[in-house]
């Protein structure tokens, strides 16, 4: 279970799994940029669309803290 969460959190940032630290970092800034909700809101989305983007900004957050934690990124 434990390298299916892994596998899936290198999927989720978009990266192989022999990115480099910076890479990941990189993907996850990247990522967040683009989907949080407080940079998509000047845009007037509507409530679905949003929370959406709340949904996908935890999935994104999640899978970084997963590999962070595992390979020791400062």
């Amino acid at each position: 279970a434990d390298a299916a969460k892994v596998r899936t959190a290198y999927e989720t940032l978009g990266v192989a799994q022999d990115a480099t630290n910076a890479d990941i970092k990189t993907a996850y800034r990247r990522l967040m940029n683009r989907n949080h909700p407080d940079k998509i809101a000047p845009g007037n989305p509507d409530a679905a669309v949003l929370a959406e983007a709340e949904r996908r900004t935890r999935e994104v957050r999640t899978a970084y803290d997963l590999l962070k934690a595992r390979r020791a990124i400062r």
